[in-house]
């Protein structure tokens, strides 16, 4: 199940997001040496604010498995601030177009159905919210693994080497032809978003 946290359920769901920073520091910091955003044993940038959407896998026993989030674009963002060299001519600064970061799953359930589950619930919310795509720095070598998946994936740039892995700008188009495809590939019928 995908439980989504915007501003207005921070402090309901203060346990999930809390976990949820608990694993971007086993990830990010631990695992790829983020050390910038180490904040003990969370981790945090200056887009974890009331802009910010989470959205957290939880598993059956109410643990976060994995997670990601999505942020204005017509705000300073990831890409616009940090990475606007990795996109060709301007960076989209769109009302329907979020940008997704800190997408991470927990080991031990990588490779597995929360990849997929995480995407049903990155296109059902964008559905639901009148958001026609996102924008995210990938890398390379997830976007034929995405695309294999059902996503509609246009890269913004060329490939260029950070932190010694190629990686690509895109976009994300998100449409109803997308959520059939990804369910299809899940095997799911309904909605994977928390009610």
């Amino acid at each position: 199940m995908i439980r989504i946290v915007e501003a207005a359920s921070l402090q309901r769901h203060a346990v999930s997001l809390r976990q949820h920073f608990e694993l971007r520091h086993a990830i990010f910091v631990r695992e790829r040496g983020w050390t910038d955003f180490d904040r003990g044993d969370i981790e945090t940038d200056q887009y974890d604010n009331h802009h910010a959407v989470y959205a957290l896998c939880i598993d059956a026993d109410q643990q976060v498995i994995g997670c990601f989030r999505l942020y204005p674009t017509v705000l300073p963002h990831m890409i616009s601030e940090s990475f606007a060299w990795t996109v060709e001519g301007a960076v989209i600064q769109e009302p329907d177009v979020l940008e997704l970061t800190r997408f991470g799953i927990k080991k031990g359930h990588r490779g597995g159905p929360v990849y997929l589950e995480l995407f049903l619930g990155l296109t059902e919310y964008c559905l639901h919210n009148g958001i026609s795509g996102t924008t995210a720095l990938i890398r390379a070598v997830r976007k034929p693994v995405m695309e294999d998946y059902g996503l509609s994936v246009r890269a913004l740039g060329p490939l260029l080497p950070i932190d010694g892995e190629m990686h690509l700008a895109v976009h994300f188009a998100m449409d109803e032809a997308v959520l059939e495809r990804l369910r299809q590939r899940a095997g799911v019928s309904g909605s994977v978003l928390e009610n």
